[in-house]
């Protein structure tokens, strides 16, 4: 989320495309339906084995979206990535958060989930400073290509060298031990 921030440039790539503010309005509405296709598809899945792979092509299809995102002359194709963006998000975030919750310990529970909210709405505008800065240096597309290379990057070097995200029983529930009986 610090890398792949785009959403605070979508008034630039709707002015360099020249579709003005209804441009503007398609492609910040673009993302959510996607997201509504990307969730519809994760969950149709049910309780799914490798939730850690799923999120990983998850972000590595982002990153990929924000490539096509960035380099498309035409606003059709800007505006699929833009949906693509919001389907892939879906297909991270879904078995992520699942996992996540899945392996807290109940008595942690609410404060891992009080945590990873705060990093869900505290790290993205930290990501759009991000682009912004870059984008004033180097230009909007450049920024968004950078995002997508870094996130591409770490998420890939991640997924090689943790074995807890290939593991296929990933975010399997956390079991609460009884707490032994007193003698």
């Amino acid at each position: 989320t610090l890398f792949g921030g785009y959403r605070a440039l979508l008034p630039i790539f709707a002015e360099l495309l020249g579709t003005g503010p209804t441009g503007y309005g398609l492609l910040s509405a673009a993302p959510g339906v996607g997201s509504l296709l990307g969730a519809a598809f994760i969950l149709s899945r049910g309780d799914m084995r490798y939730k850690g792979l799923y999120a990983v092509a998850g972000v590595l299809g982002y990153c990929v979206s924000l490539v096509l995102f960035a380099l498309s002359p035409w606003f059709v194709v800007t505006l699929v990535a833009s949906a693509l963006l919001g389907v892939t998000n879906s297909v991270q975030m879904v078995p992520r958060n699942t996992a996540i919750l899945s392996v807290s310990p109940d008595a942690l529970r609410g404060r891992v989930e009080a945590f990873r909210s705060m990093l869900a709405g505290g790290v993205p505008p930290l990501g759009f400073t991000l682009a912004g800065a870059l984008a004033a240096t180097f230009g909007a597309p450049l920024a968004v290509l950078m995002g997508a290379g870094v996130c591409a990057v770490l998420v890939s070097g991640l997924a090689l060298t943790s074995r807890e995200l290939r593991d296929p029983n990933a975010g399997a529930p956390h079991i609460e031990e009884p707490a032994p009986s007193p003698a």
